[in-house]
């Protein structure tokens, strides 16, 4: 049996981790293990998969053993190209690469002949169990995420209490600022982070799901997990306009509620459209994209070859 450790950052929420370790688990050829579980002081050297998720730099590996570099999205902030330049050109070669999908595999250009998957981001059941459930619904809106200026919550956080259309629930990290300039507004609630599995089960309370992305590099070619969340749970989608919801609009013959040309949300048109998605959320479990992936018989290729 080959023993994989996945390596977290402690500041990283990536549930995929979990995703991994439940599906690689249930193989009769892996164990998984999440560092967040071991010793600060672990001995490395029992694994024989060492499993990344990079940024930039790495961990040093023993010649018994495998690395796998997964990129889960584009680098962001300042100059994300160059950023992207520098880590295909001074991380380390690993035995597998492992790409979100691949806009963000040609964006990062490596130039070798690393064997390579696709995984993109997938959903826990609990959205799909939640999704039929009949729930009050207590909000108008929900968002689930980070709730700071890196994507823009800021902007229309400020916006939203302008001239609020409703009630909004926001559910995840808030920075500071926001909480103190809008933790005492009659129509926003937050609820702080919560355990993940609680998640579907608050969201589920209100109407609409709030997909809001900048239309800017890297974040609108980019997977929003939320969204598909969202669609698990049978919510409308209120979303910003950009590539990568169009084209996932497209794909799977569904309609979005969009902001207006300021991001703003116009109720009275959205209460027009009346759209009824039918959308088959089983495909995007977590175990389904693992699977789909074939990353495990790449592992054992490498492994055994």
């Amino acid at each position: 049996m080959y023993k994989i450790l996945f390596i977290r950052n402690p500041k990283a929420y990536l549930p995929e981790i979990s995703a991994y370790c439940n599906y690689f688990n249930q193989h009769a050829q892996f164990q998984a293990f999440d560092s967040k579980d071991l010793p600060a002081n672990v001995d490395l050297a029992q694994f024989d998969i060492i499993w990344e998720f990079m940024g930039r730099g790495g961990t040093p590996i023993q010649d018994h053993q495998l690395n796998v570099h997964e990129y889960v999205s584009l680098s962001t902030g300042r100059f994300p190209r160059t950023k992207n330049m520098i880590k295909s050109l001074f991380n380390a070669k690993p035995d597998l690469r492992v790409f979100l999908n691949p806009d963000v595999k040609k964006d990062f250009k490596f130039r070798d002949n690393t064997p390579f998957v696709y995984r993109d981001m997938g959903i826990d059941p609990a959205f799909i169990h939640q999704g039929k459930q009949t729930v009050a619904k207590e909000y108008d809106f929900v968002y689930t995420g980070v709730i700071n200026s890196t994507r823009g919550m800021d902007t229309f956080i400020r916006d939203f209490c302008d001239n609020p259309p409703g009630q909004l629930l926001l559910i995840g990290e808030v920075s500071e600022e926001i909480a103190k300039d809008y933790g005492d507004h009659p129509n926003l609630t937050f609820t702080g982070v919560l355990p993940y599995k609680k998640v579907p089960y608050y969201a589920s309370k209100a109407r609409y799901g709030i997909n809001y992305m900048p239309n800017k590099y890297p974040y609108n070619i980019q997977t929003s997990t939320k969204l598909i969340e969202y669609l698990a749970l049978g919510l409308d989608i209120i979303t910003t306009d950009y590539q990568w919801v169009r084209e996932f609009e497209a794909k799977y013959q569904l309609k979005f509620h969009y902001f207006d040309q300021d991001n703003k949300i116009n109720l009275a048109k959205i209460h027009e459209e009346t759209f009824a998605n039918i959308f088959e959320a089983q495909n995007f479990l977590w175990d389904e994209l693992i699977e789909e992936s074939n990353v495990a018989e790449r592992l054992l290729h490498l492994l055994e070859p």
